[in-house]
């Protein structure tokens, strides 16, 4: 690991050199510093998607947040922003996620607005955590959905929903596990 540490600075430091000498400016931006940019948004939408989420759940929404983006982000993220659809169906090519959003996000929890407002759930998040760790975020879905896939049996059932209500269901739950059973989507 420090062999490989020492290998990736020389080598940084010698293209630098190389780059400077031959007055090749951009080729250090692009070559030496290309992977820290390029990975930036992997890295914030990344934490954006999984921060604060139960990660041994069987329901996939318990899992993963969509981020609403720009379509620039989109295209760079290969609309790995749908991250709860491709988490349950990770079949589906990344060009079609837009159009397969659209047929699931009945069910889904509210999504974050954008990138900005990813971050503050995300700070919030954390902010919870410090103050009850360990913990995790459970997500509103729409009663219809969770009581049709969780059984709730005091939910109301899809066939019943005509105006189909969001549940206030965001609250930080003591164990990380406690969101795979019925009874913690109880609100």
């Amino acid at each position: 690991m420090v062999r490989w540490a020492r290998f990736m600075l020389i080598s940084a430091v010698a293209l630098i050199a190389v780059f400077a000498i031959f007055h090749l400016w951009v080729l250090i931006y692009l070559i030496v510093f290309g992977g820290f940019f390029a990975t930036a948004i992997g890295r914030f939408t990344g934490a954006i998607q999984h921060q604060g989420m139960s990660p041994n759940t069987p329901d996939w929404r318990l899992v993963a947040h969509t981020v609403k983006v720009n379509p620039l982000v989109r295209f760079l993220y290969w609309n790995m922003n749908y991250h709860i659809d491709h988490h349950m169906y990770a079949a589906v090519p990344f060009h079609q996620l837009p159009k397969f959003h659209e047929v699931l996000k009945k069910g889904l929890p509210e999504s974050p607005s954008s990138f900005v407002a990813g971050i503050r759930l995300v700070l919030e998040i954390k902010k919870r955590q410090r103050r009850s760790p360990p913990s995790s975020t459970c997500p509103g879905c729409p009663r219809h959905y969770r009581s049709h896939r969780m059984h709730d049996p005091g939910a109301v059932s899809p066939r019943e929903s005509s105006n189909r209500k969001e549940l206030p269901c965001t609250s930080i739950r003591e164990t990380p596990d406690s969101c795979s059973s019925p009874r913690a989507w109880s609100c």
